[in-house]
């Protein structure tokens, strides 16, 4: 990611650059050490579109919290404006408050349901100043091995003249789009209009998501103690990359890790402004410290709700900057500064409707959500495409343009079904690369853009092997053996293919039992070598990122045949279960903190692969004999 340069890949994009307004500076200060109880001032806000309102506020006093808590002052809120919304609302956290012309602090939290909404907390501003002095490492890291100008203009020429010639050309033209070279000019969507109840302190709002991916986005953030909420979705808008945006205090303004067809963010007010730099929400926003979020301006509908939990209704607007702190007394970000983006396209393809829809989202780029952000975006387009219970097959495929892989593009595609629900399988290999190019131990991964395709069939789309029938029973060690394979796919007749496999060079005569499996499948073989490795192993040595990159982008696809010799005896059926059986059994009973040593890889010349159009569900072998090299 270039530094302070955002990147959106896009359509037909141009950067409007709107006019320099009044540049704000620092009011004088009121610290919580010169406020007595009983002191007056004012608050600012936006109430409907982006004029500022005042209502009144008394202070009631001052509460310490103990050592190494911020002190928060208590007040009371009156007026017309708080009469109306029946109190202090969700969308007010960051109304700057005022007593004798100095600023005192930010409109922050709410009180409890049960006392009189009209009182609420403000969080000091002498807290609040302190994260201007904090460090920003972030958005910091540097393009080397992609010309990523060059790549864009070329793919957005080709999308152009695909989309020219299909049904999606109109919804194309107005999709998102967002990337900021130098010199450039660009365009973006901007995401929906945000709407919910929630406390005072600002949830992770998220809008265009279904309740299943929504779901599934809540268990993967978990581990990150982030709860996102639906904030549900009133309209769309087009948004500008404005440079020389200005705020003041009182404006509405909102933060978003995700803009465009999903949206992931939240607005609140901005509190203090000098010159590029702003401070906003009295509160954090997701409290992961040093951050690279969008900063977008907002702009206030209307408010709605109860007398005790009221919310703001707020769109959001132009892309005016970045966010950079997400503190417990409120965020900070810079004015026309932006942040780093992975853009994401997805492309879902429903077999029974011929439904096919292309989503486009921009993700502010952190490399411990973006991985679980990447994959709910994808899982969530399958859900919206669809319409229906998610059982079924995918075929999914995945491009991420990265300059951690060779040739600047790392390309996986795999074959899923499940009985259930089929999206958070099929986005789970997405999901673990992002992951592998977010763990990056010696640098960070430049991550450009993601591309996802997904053909989804209501059809079961597996297949069993039934026989294996080798064009010969003697073979020789590097000779070509032709077999002729029979599957069974589910509910239909029963198809034969012929498959290609050389005996391995150094294969020592006599018998010789290959078995063949389908790629999602683990060898009993290899499940014995790792019940042997279970206990006592030394820890496996950490592989650099490409050699760990190579592995999963060769790993067996589910949808593959895959051929090797196994180890005789052979099994029994009934055998080969118990001994899976019993390595689970001991799996489970390891420390948490230990993990068993893989097992073995079989030697890349003694396997032979077969793609196939169905995900291959068993295993079965075929003995054969070797003779003896005549000399």
């Amino acid at each position: 990611m270039h530094k302070l340069v955002i990147r959106i890949i896009a359509i037909g994009l141009f950067l409007i650059g709107l006019p320099m307004g009044q540049a704000w500076a620092m009011p004088e200060i009121l610290t919580t050490a010169e406020l007595q109880p009983g002191m007056v001032g004012v608050a600012r806000t936006v109430m409907k579109g982006s004029d500022i309102v005042t209502f009144d506020v008394e202070i009631l006093g001052v509460e310490a919290n103990g050592k190494g808590v911020h002190e928060q002052i208590l007040a009371r809120a009156s007026g017309p404006i708080v009469d109306e919304t029946g109190g202090v609302i969700h969308g007010m956290s960051g109304s700057p408050v005022y007593v004798e012309g100095k600023l005192v602090g930010a409109v922050a939290r709410g009180i409890a349901a049960e006392t009189d909404p009209h009182v609420f907390y403000i969080t000091p501003i002498e807290e609040m100043l302190k994260i201007w002095d904090l460090a920003d490492t972030k958005n910091k890291t540097e393009i080397k091995q992609v010309d990523l100008k060059t790549a864009v203009a070329k793919e957005a020429a080709a999308q152009a003249k695909k989309n020219a010639a299909g049904p999606e050309k109109d919804k194309a033209a107005k999709q998102a789009a967002v990337t900021e070279t130098a010199g450039d000019s660009q365009t973006a969507t901007a995401p929906s209009v945000q709407k919910a109840v929630y406390p005072l302190s600002t949830p992770l709002l998220v809008a265009g998501f279904t309740d299943a991916s929504l779901n599934f986005l809540k268990e993967k953030l978990a581990p990150f103690s982030l709860v996102p909420y639906s904030g549900g979705v009133t309209g769309a808008q087009s948004a500008v990359v404005q440079r020389n945006a200005t705020l003041e205090p009182g404006n509405s303004v909102a933060a978003a890790l995700v803009f465009g067809d999903f949206t992931v963010g939240a607005t609140g007010t901005v509190t203090a402004v000098d010159g590029s730099r702003i401070l906003a929400f009295g509160h954090p926003y997701t409290y992961r410290g040093n951050v690279n979020y969008f900063m977008m301006g907002a702009d206030v509908i209307g408010a709605a709700g109860s007398l005790t939990n009221g919310t703001k209704i707020a769109s959001f607007g132009n892309l005016i900057g970045r966010i950079n702190q997400d503190r417990y007394s409120g965020i900070a970000g810079v004015l026309g500064s932006f942040p780093s983006v992975v853009p994401i396209q997805v492309i879902v393809a429903d077999v029974q409707t011929g439904r096919k829809i292309t989503y486009n989202s921009q993700i502010a780029y952190d490399e411990d959500l973006l991985p679980t952000i990447g994959a709910a975006i994808a899982y969530a387009s399958i859900d919206k495409t669809i319409d229906r219970q998610g059982s079924g097959s995918a075929k999914l495929s995945f491009e991420i343009m990265t300059n951690a892989a060779d040739g600047g593009i790392m390309k996986r595609s795999n074959m899923f079904y499940n009985g259930a629900d089929v999206g958070p399988i099929a986005v789970g290999e997405l999901g673990q690369a992002l992951a592998l190019l977010c763990s990056n131990d010696e640098n960070e991964s430049d991550v450009l853009s993601i591309k996802v395709k997904v053909a989804i069939d209501e059809n079961r789309q597996t297949a069993s092997l039934l026989e294996v029938v080798p064009d010969k029973m003697k073979v020789k060690a590097g000779e070509t053996l032709n077999l002729k394979v029979k599957l069974k796919p589910y509910r239909r007749p029963a198809e034969t293919i012929d498959i290609p496999y050389v005996i391995p060079k150094t294969q020592a005569a006599g018998p010789l039992n290959l078995e063949l499996r389908g790629g999602g499948l683990v060898s009993v073989e290899q499940i014995l070598l790792q019940q042997s490795a279970l206990f006592g192993a030394e820890p496996e040595v950490k592989q650099p990122l490409a050699e760990r990159l190579k592995n999963f982008l060769t790993a067996n696809k589910n949808n593959e045949i895959i051929i090797s010799p196994a180890a005789p005896p052979l099994m029994t059926e009934k055998e080969q279960m118990e001994a899976i059986q019993q390595v689970v059994q001991q799996q489970a009973q390891q420390p948490a903190a230990g993990s068993p040593a893989k097992p073995a890889a079989a030697p890349a010349d003694t396997v032979g692969r077969f793609e196939t159009k169905y995900i291959i569900d068993n295993l079965t072998h075929v003995s054969l004999q070797v003779e003896k090299k005549h000399s």
